[in-house]
């Protein structure tokens, strides 16, 4: 069941509430209107219905009803989608700029207030924080009384800060699982979500045709030009074009793959303009050397060893060399890296049925990175993310396994 975050919440309340719970408290808890809360149930209503759950409303009393089994497989999917909800307040001013970055005409307070199931006055205080961070980027957030709020600045500027923002607050494998179910509409997480689904696929089946020309190390490479050119369809569509500028040396050989990249793509409402495809092909041309950030050189080497020694220790545990491949060594450290950085979405600490499996699968080698880790770490890890590590080793297994 696909929901939003107010209604995931909502049904956390009904199920903790098996007796009912008054219309009036439900309103308090998430600080929002009865007229919210309407337009929520009708929403979810006819979702319950395909597992046989109804949601009834007597005299003011909300309660959820329906078999054992259908209750307790919603909770179990409530628990496992916990950890993509409740946005702090970083996350969710992040939310916001996204929101006003991908629009151009002004957004009421209550309209953002709703979008991201807090109360106004909470968007109000989270404004001015996003005023002050996009400033440092030239973009100007504006308050109209009467029309609301909106930002302003240089086309280019707006998509740097955009793709900046979706890829820091996506997580690889949300990412990729999403685009892989053809029959889910949606990922689940809020700011995959800010773009179309068909876009995002679009992209990434051009994008791979690229793949041995990037050698990109790490999945955050490829997601973050997908997002480029997804974002690019979807201010186009707008009728927003990047404003003119200078093409890096030796742009012509990008600028044919922006070209190649967009015959694939098929997209006859878009015309795509020479400025556009400078500007993606300067993008491109910067992913090429693209690297994860360090504090300084000695901290690089530092996490390097480190990680060297981390693969040699779950070498011994499981007596398989994983130090033979350099490449996998690289993708390793690049992850790694950025673990230790802060520079991606960490996983939610809950279960996710590919990774529990693929557990289940290699329980030896799971239990060797544990233990490596924390040997060779101090920085803890969830289960999530230590399976995410065991996805890494299990490939690199089986690649070289018959």
């Amino acid at each position: 069941m696909i929901v939003t975050d107010r209604q995931r919440r909502i049904l956390q309340i009904l199920l903790e509430n098996e007796d009912g719970i008054s219309l009036a408290e439900v309103e308090k808890r998430l600080e929002t209107s009865r007229r919210t809360l309407y337009r929520e149930f009708g929403l979810l209503r006819p979702e319950l219905a395909k597992s046989d759950l109804t949601l009834t409303n007597k005299k003011g009393y909300l309660q959820l009803t329906g078999p054992d089994e259908s209750i307790a497989d919603l909770r179990g999917e409530l628990k496992e989608s916990q950890g993509q909800g409740d946005m702090k307040a970083e996350d969710r001013g992040n939310a916001l700029a996204a929101l006003l970055l991908l629009k151009d005409e002004p957004e009421k307070i209550i309209a953002l207030a709703d979008e991201l199931g807090v109360s106004e006055a909470t968007v109000q205080a989270d404004l001015a924080a996003v005023a002050e961070s996009l400033a440092k980027y030239q973009i100007e957030l504006k308050r109209t009384k009467g029309l609301g709020v909106q930002v302003s600045g240089k086309e280019s500027q707006r998509r740097r800060i955009l793709n900046g923002i979706l890829l820091n607050e996506s997580n690889d494998y949300v990412f990729f699982s999403y685009l892989n179910k053809e029959d889910q509409a949606k990922s689940g997480n809020f700011f995959i979500d800010l773009l179309p689904k068909k876009d995002l696929l679009k992209c990434w089946q051009a994008v791979k045709d690229l793949l041995s020309v990037f050698n990109f190390e790490t999945d955050y490479q490829l997601i973050e030009l997908i997002l480029l050119f997804a974002i690019s369809l979807d201010r186009q569509r707008q009728g927003k074009s990047v404003e003119s500028m200078a093409a890096k040396p030796d742009s012509l050989k990008y600028q044919g793959y922006v070209y190649q990249i967009f015959a694939k793509l098929d997209v006859p409402e878009v015309t795509l303009t020479q400025n556009e495809v400078i500007f993606l092909a300067n993008q491109m041309q910067m992913h090429e050397d693209q690297r994860v950030p360090f504090a300084s050189d000695d901290q690089e080497v530092l996490v390097n060893l480190r990680v060297g020694q981390f693969i040699q220790d779950v070498s011994d545990q499981v007596q398989f060399d994983f130090s033979k491949n350099p490449a996998f060594s690289r993708r390793l450290q690049k992850h790694i890296s950025a673990l230790l950085q802060h520079s991606v979405k960490r996983l939610p600490n809950v279960r996710i049925e590919t990774l529990s499996q693929l557990t289940m699968h290699f329980p030896q080698l799971y239990e060797a990175i544990t233990a490596a880790w924390k040997l060779d770490f101090s920085e803890e890890l969830n289960v999530a993310e230590l399976q995410l590590l065991l996805l890494y080793f299990a490939n690199e297994y089986g690649s070289r396994q018959p």
